[in-house]
This record gives C-alpha cells, structure tokens and sequence, in this order.
C-alpha cells in the first residue's frame, strides 16, 4: 500500500487526472479514503473538478465524524474547504460572503493542525496554507505572522519563506516600511527559500518550485542594519514576538526614541467641516497608547515579580493567585478592548449610525439570521476598494461565530471580565473542584493566547490605518483639485518632550 500511495502522491503533481482515476481504483477502506479524499481535493483543485473536489470533501467528512481527533483529516478536510471557496467565481466583493463559511471553517482547522506536535510535516503545511487564506482575504499582517509559524515547525519550510518575503514585497512596492530593512528582511527569506528547493518541491510539486525560484529577488541594501544598538528586554521581548506597531512589520528599527511610530498621515475633509483636528486622530493616539499598555503589562506579567500584600488561600489544584497573574487577565482584557476602539472609529468615520455604542463583533454585518450581509456603507467603501475593510469584517466573524478560530481568544476576556479565571501550573486543572462560575486554564497555554490576542490587536491596527489610507486615496480620487493643508504636529514636541 505504501508504494501505490506514494506513486498515486507523484502522479498528482504530473497528472493530476491520472492520479483521480487511480486512488478510485483502490478498495475501500479507512487508509485508502483518506488517500481518495486527499487526492480527490488537490487533483481535481488542479483540474478545476468541483464534484471531485466535493467528493473528496464528503469523504473527509464521513472519516472525521468517526475520528475527529484524527489531525491528519483534519487538514485534508481544511485544504478542500479552502479549494471548495476558490474554485467559487469572483465576481464582486460578495464573493467574501458567499464562500465565507468554507474559509471560516478551513482557518479553524488549519489553526487546530499548526498547533499540533503529532507530525511536524503537517503542522507546518497548516500554518503556510493558514498564511494563503488569510492573504486572500487581504490579511497580510496574520499571515507574515503564519508563514513564521510554519518556519518554527520547519526552518527549512520554502514555500512559507517565500510567502512571508511576498508579504514583505508588497510593503516594499506600497511605500510600507522603512525599505532597507523591508530588503534585509526580503533577503532573508529568499536566502530560506533559495536554499529549501527540495522541501518546497515535496510540500508543492515541481511546477510550483520552478515558479517560486523565478520570483526570487535579491535586492541591494544601501543602508546595511546596524548591529551595534543595545535592546533592552523588553525590546526584545516585542521584536521576537513581532508586536510594535510599526509599518516596518518585521525588524522594526529601535535605535529611535518613538519606534511604535505607525500612525494617520492624512485627512481630506470639505469646506463644511468644523475647525481643528479631526477627531479620528485623537481616536487612533488612545487607541495606539491602550495597545502599547496591554504589551507593557503583558510583559510585566511574564517577567516581572509584581508587588503582592494579598494572602491567598490554596485550592490545592496548583492553582496561581496574586497580582501577578491577575495582571495576565488584565493585559489581555486591555488587548481586546481596542477592537470595540476600532470599530467605533470606522463607523463615526464613515458617518454610520450607531457608532458610540458598537461593538468589534457586530459592527459590520446588518442583524438579521436571515441574510447575511454588509451595512450599506460598509458594503460601498468594499466595493470601492478598500480590501482593508475586509480583513477587519472577516477578523470581526472570526471572534464572533461558534467555529471561528479566534473565538477562544475572545471567550477568554469574556470569562475574566464577568465570571472568574484561574491559572495553573502544569495541567493541574484538571483536579479543581468545578463550577459554571470559574474557568481553569494551564498558564503556558494563557500566556501563549495573551501573545496571540496582542498579535491580532496589533495587526487589526495595522489594517485600520490601511483603511484610512485607502479610503482617502478614494476621496482624492472622487474629489480632485486644490485643498488646504492643516499641519498635525507631533504631540511630542508640542508638549516640549522632544525638542
């Protein structure tokens, strides 16, 4: 069984039509169907087959339902939910809505699989598909921070090599980020991808190694990184886990006083508009500030020994008590809270109703079980152009749907803020004494979801500051001709901190 499985696997990435008529052959059986589904979803993506795609999915299904543990279904299934929603036609921007369920579904189970240690080779292909799908849907922050996933599960990972530095390509061509280090970083990556040939070649075929080494480009660095700047640790802390919030997303320069330097460069208002600052403004300063706390308390949290008087009686189910891990909760409330921001902020921007009082989750969609659809403003801005309106709508579902993958990360604030969490060592949870009022989790496994709230916040800022941009370069476009100009200076100066 074992040389048919690996001739049918080589005939998928030569004749994908072969391949489909082979695994059909085989006889039934659970080892066989998870080579039928496999093949079934791949080939007939290739071959834009939608009822070979289909049939490989409803084989997927059917093993999952009896072993839905199985990682391995797991990630079959995942790859033919994300084939089922490419093979779908775009049209228009609807395209998002029609196919959402399936992507939805698709980056849950990719989530489930990278985060597995059963086998490394999976592991890390769900991570770089995770990166592909939340790159479709103009999510290019969560998926540079993906494909570097799949590089820790495997250095030698090409294909997410070469995601990440087409990631980085495209702030280099869009003016994102200070350019050498965008080329540094670039280099980086290609010299990852240059030298994985062979991985790339057993993960994507042939076809797809030749055409990732012709998108291969070195680039000359004028301004050579220095190496010299000491970082503190809590500098380092924020570069390993690719936190600041800077336009530069990787290797952000630090030898500056204000390295979280991302921010609005410019509003286009009319003649009607009241004086002063717009207030979108002062909405993104507390909103940058609320972040740069939640990563400093985060921090804190997991380094610092923080002042405690409290007497605390044990649970005896190696359950942490003190300030210090009440300080945990906190950071990761503080973390969430900055999405309601957002939201908020876009609805005033865009003159939608409703604004004081919306909330991350429900923002975007109009209310009704029966349809599902943009608000009408929301849905222009997207159909004008504004991909970054969809990476922020499809995050939004991600936190508020039953199955999304961010679902954990958003339930984990909801239970700190109206019930009680209790952190413990090891996975001593398990013998606490049970309540529907108290929730347990390991603390590696809290810290590590601290790290991943803090990830999304931060890209989600990212993106918001794309919408901006996006929708005033549309303004400009609809309303050419002469303006003037209002100067919005830095606080820092005015407030004589940096003179």
């Amino acid at each position: 069984m074992v040389n048919i499985s690996e001739e049918i696997l080589g005939l998928s990435h030569t004749d994908p039509e072969e391949a489909i008529l082979r695994v059909m052959e085989l006889p039934d059986s659970r080892e066989t169907d998870a080579l039928k589904s496999s093949i079934l979803i791949d080939c007939g993506y290739d071959l834009s087959d939608k009822k070979s795609v289909e049939k490989g999915l409803n084989i997927a299904r059917s093993l999952l339902e009896a072993h839905p543990n199985n990682v391995q279904l797991q990630y079959v299934l995942a790859n033919g939910l994300h084939a089922s929603a490419k093979l779908v036609h775009f049209e228009d921007p609807n395209w998002y809505l029609s196919t959402h369920n399936s992507r939805s579904n698709a980056r849950r189970l990719f989530s489930i699989v990278s985060k597995s240690d059963e086998i490394k080779d999976t592991s890390t292909q769900a991570s770089t598909n995770l990166g592909n799908l939340l790159n479709s849907s103009y999510r290019w922050v969560e998926a540079f921070d993906a494909y570097n996933n799949a590089l820790n599960s495997d250095p030698e990972n090409g294909v997410a090599s070469s995601g990440a530095a087409k990631i980085l390509k495209y702030c280099l061509d869009s003016g994102v980020g200070n350019p050498d280090t965008i080329k540094h970083s670039i280099n980086k990556y290609n010299a990852i991808t240059e030298s994985s040939m062979h991985r790339i070649q057993q993960y994507a075929g042939s076809e797809a190694m030749e055409a990732i080494r012709r998108e291969i480009t070195s680039y000359q660095i004028t301004d050579e990184k220095s190496n010299t700047v000491e970082l503190s640790d809590y500098e380092l802390f924020v570069l390993k886990n690719r936190l600041a919030l800077s336009p530069t997303i990787e290797n952000t320069e630090m030898s500056t006083k204000r390295w979280d330097d991302l921010r609005i460069h410019s509003i286009r208002e009319g003649l009607d508009s009241e004086s002063g600052v717009p207030p979108i403004f002062s909405m993104f300063n507390v909103m940058k500030s609320d972040y740069i706390l939640a990563r400093w308390l985060a921090y804190e949290a997991m380094n610092s020994e923080i002042p405690d008087t409290g007497y605390y009686s044990d649970t005896l189910d190696y359950g942490n008590y003190g300030a210090k891990y009440s300080l945990l909760t906190v950071a990761q409330r503080s973390a969430i809270d900055v999405l309601d921001k957002i939201a908020v902020s876009i609805l005033d921007y865009l003159k939608i109703g409703g604004a004081k009082n919306a909330h991350f989750k429900n923002a975007w969609h109009i209310k009704d079980d029966k349809i599902f659809e943009w608000k009408p403003k929301v849905k222009n801005s997207i159909f004008e152009g504004n991909t970054a309106l969809i990476a922020l709508t499809e995050i939004s579902r991600d936190f508020s749907e039953k199955n999304g993958f961010l679902k954990s990360i958003g339930a984990l604030r909801n239970a700190s803020t109206h019930r009680f969490v209790v952190l413990h060592d090891f996975s001593g949870h398990s013998s606490a004494r049970q309540s529907r009022t108290v929730e347990h989790y390991p603390i590696e496994e809290y810290t590590n979801s601290l790290i991943d709230t803090l990830k999304v916040v931060r890209s989600s800022l990212l993106y918001f500051v794309e919408f901006v941009a996006i929708n005033e370069t549309i303004k400009e476009h609809k309303n050419p001709g002469p303006v003037g100009q209002l100067d919005v200076p830095s606080h820092h100066y005015i407030r004589g901190d940096d003179e």
